[in-house]
């Protein structure tokens, strides 16, 4: 497993999406708004995936970001969830709502083209930052015992998305 970025993600509306960065993450994607995508705490078109985080509406959460070549153990992670993703330019990018298609507050990182399972890792489910959003990038690495996300991208495609490890809903 190869690390390729690490880092914070200021989340908005309790989102963040991972999508390829020349597509429109909002296209084509179920509504949010249905209840079992909210309690599933994720969504997906095939393509993109929107992400749910605890139930609060600005913060940042530590991200990182690996390329494998394996399917990745579960054994860490309170909850992972497997994804498909395209990333047809070349480039990831990371991003919440208010920002999404925004270059400038857009996270970015180059990968191979290509059609990905992101598996996702949630450590510390619900455990908020919110009396610390001054946490530089360094400190917010060394805080283990809030909500942070490892995102691990395998290439190919997986026929069931979902949640491989934890519960299926979050309430």
């Amino acid at each position: 497993m190869h690390k390729i970025f690490g880092g914070s993600i200021g989340i908005d509306h309790c989102q963040f999406f991972l999508y390829d960065a020349s597509d429109n993450p909002w296209e084509d994607m179920p509504d949010w708004t249905e209840e079992d995508n909210t309690r599933k705490g994720y969504m997906s078109n095939g393509q993109s995936v929107h992400l749910g985080t605890s139930d609060l509406d600005f913060a940042s959460r530590y991200i990182e970001i690996y390329l494998s070549s394996v399917i990745p153990d579960f054994v860490s992670g309170d909850r992972v969830i497997a994804a498909n993703i395209v990333i047809s330019s070349g480039v990831l990018a990371i991003a919440n709502p208010m920002n999404a298609t925004c270059e400038e507050f857009e996270i970015r990182v180059d990968v191979k083209a290509g059609n990905y399972i992101a598996y996702i890792f949630v450590y510390n489910v619900g455990c908020d930052s919110y009396a610390e959003d001054d946490l530089t990038d360094e400190e917010l690495e060394q805080r283990t015992d809030i909500e942070r996300y490892k995102v691990v991208l395998v290439p190919g495609r997986i026929e069931n998305e979902g949640v491989v490890k934890g519960e299926q809903y979050l309430y």
